[in-house]
């Protein structure tokens, strides 16, 4: 059996073939009561990998497939892992990055079409994590791979350091990294511009006078909001405290959509409420 080891504080690779070798690190304190896979379900969007707090890179496993469940990179119920990028974001309710992936593999590897690719199979019962920590069984190559926050091991190959000039240098070669990133924006600024032309004018300032609302002496009824909550919505409680400013009481109601009876049930939930209500707030 293979192992791979990938860390995160900075991009490193070890191959080994020593076998049951683990590099997991005693946990201190409450690092050990941690369970990364919180949220890796349903709709969390988190990821279940190797990082620091506040790190530069956040080493994870990602599943290679399309879809709003899959935004962080990982979704519990998939079987496939098509590599281990080293950038992800985890409960944003959007996907971003995903870079610098490797998939460690033996030939001949398995390879489906897009966007999955190459990939291999796995199972929750040959994979672990824990705080800083990640490990799982590509069953499709019996390899073991292994995400750690740390490298400390002689094996480890350290690509670079961080420093505090803000400034990348390859060999004698150097560009500050302000000069790098104006290069790489630059090159769609005339169709998606970032910056705005300085304005010498200045900004007129506009006011209203104040006044007070007149209340009623007299209590009235309150229209009552339904606000239906559906996969992908994440603006709901924005929307509540909307209501209930301009006077109005607000519902929220989630949408499962998990099962065919989850959605009977939801569907019969909503149907009840509207008719409970006045109006239908969609998000």
């Amino acid at each position: 059996m293979k192992h791979i080891l990938l860390g995160g504080c900075c991009l490193g690779l070890l191959l080994s073939c020593a076998p049951n070798q683990t590099t997991q690190q005693e946990t201190a304190d409450l690092a050990g009561v941690v369970n990364p896979m919180i949220g890796t379900d349903f709709t969390g969007n988190t990821y279940p990998g190797a990082q620091v707090p506040f790190g530069m890179v956040q080493l994870s496993p990602d599943n290679g497939l399309p879809g709003w469940d899959r935004i962080s990179g990982y979704f519990y119920p998939d079987s496939t892992i098509a590599g281990f990028s080293h950038t992800h974001l985890s409960g944003t309710g959007a996907g971003d990055l995903y870079d610098i992936l490797f998939m460690p593999v033996t030939r001949p590897y398995k390879e489906a079409e897009g966007p999955l690719g190459i990939y291999s199979g796995f199972s929750h019962d040959e994979e672990s994590a824990s705080a800083g920590y990640y490990r799982v069984r590509l069953k499709d190559y019996d390899i073991v791979a292994e995400l750690t926050e740390e490298i400390s091991s002689e094996y480890a190959v350290r690509l670079g350091v961080t420093t505090q000039e803000p400034t990348v240098a390859i060999g004698d070669d150097r560009a500050p990294i302000a000069e790098l990133l104006a290069l790489n924006e630059g090159v769609l600024e005339d169709v998606y511009p970032n910056r705005t032309a300085t304005v010498s004018e200045s900004v007129p300032v506009l006011e209203a006078p104040a006044f007070t609302r007149a209340a009623p002496k007299v209590g009235v009824a309150k229209p009552k909001v339904l606000i239906p909550v559906f996969p992908g919505t994440n603006c709901e409680y924005d929307s509540a405290r909307a209501v209930l400013r301009a006077g109005l009481t607000p519902e929220i109601l989630v949408v499962n959509n998990q099962s065919a009876q989850g959605v009977a049930d939801s569907a019969a939930r909503f149907a009840e409420a509207a008719r409970q209500s006045q109006i239908i707030f969609i998000p």
